[in-house]
């Protein structure tokens, strides 16, 4: 594909006018802590939200458009936490509008990795499969680790990860059990680990991996209290990519982190 330049009202950051951002799934969970943030901070603008779920008329004062398209019309940069089936969709929208796009769907039945690699010669792509910061430390801090073992223990540790979340979560293991998964495999790490899953109740999220010895026991452990440290750090993510040429990139690069070129799986990025 050629590069094309981004719109006009590309951000770099250094403009006194709010950046103007729109939301995909932004009547969900999700799309509700990210209002509630962007009206946090004023150095962005709410301007365009799409839901399949509601119209304008069903929802009022929510900024909803009937459809997607209009969304990436209206926005600088776009957040996506819609759903697996629609967001494809998404992407080609935002390759025709040549607007930077920030994907946190995951659960895909096909890692939608070749798509978003192509979408990246083009325009600027952040797939953040858990944008909370924790949750990308603990996965820098998950393939150090595997690295250690596996070079002064090889063979002699095992890995498990638990994932528990609420049952309303439809993906199971959860994007971020994957993601830390693909750490693992990427730093070479000799064994498959064990990973449990459990929807119940109200929990917003929560992920441990263990590695474990016949002496010893390494945990890393992170939850999310509630969703607004994921829509804090996907916001975070959207001024960043939104001053960014093109390219497929991670969370682990806008922190200016070690990137996690993650083995293949339906829900970890691979750039």
């Amino acid at each position: 594909m050629t590069a094309k330049p981004l719109k006009p009202n590309a951000w770099t950051g250094t403009q006194r006018a709010p950046l103007k951002v729109g939301l995909l799934g932004a009547t969900g969970r999700m799309g509700v802590a990210l209002q509630e943030a962007i009206a946090q901070d004023e150095t962005l603008d709410y301007v365009a939200g799409h839901s399949r779920h509601a119209s304008e008329e069903d929802v009022p004062h929510t900024k909803l458009t009937p459809h997607p398209h209009e969304v990436f019309q209206k926005s600088a940069v776009v957040i996506d936490f819609s759903l697996p089936s629609a967001a494809l969709s998404h992407l080609a929208l935002a390759v025709t509008h040549q607007t930077p796009y920030v994907l946190g769907v995951t659960g895909f039945e096909t890692s939608p990795s070749k798509k978003l690699q192509e979408a990246g010669r083009t325009i600027p792509v952040l797939w953040a499969p858990n944008a909370s910061l924790g949750a990308v430390l603990m996965r820098v801090l998950a393939r150090f680790a595997a690295q250690v073992f596996q070079k002064h223990l090889p063979g002699e540790v095992t890995a498990s990860v638990l994932d528990r979340h609420h049952t309303q979560k439809k993906d199971a293991p959860s994007g971020t059990a994957k993601a830390l998964i693909g750490a693992l495999k990427q730093a070479g790490f000799h064994d498959d680990p064990q990973v449990a899953a459990f929807r119940e109740g109200g929990l917003c999220g929560h992920h441990t991996l263990n590695f474990t010895h016949a002496h010893e026991r390494l945990t890393l452990s992170h939850d999310n209290f509630d969703r607004h440290s994921l829509a804090v750090g996907a916001l975070k993510a959207a001024k960043w990519l939104a001053g960014q040429p093109a390219g497929l990139y991670t969370m682990e690069d806008m922190l200016g982190l070690p990137v996690l070129h993650c083995s293949p799986s339906t829900d970890s990025p691979k750039t």
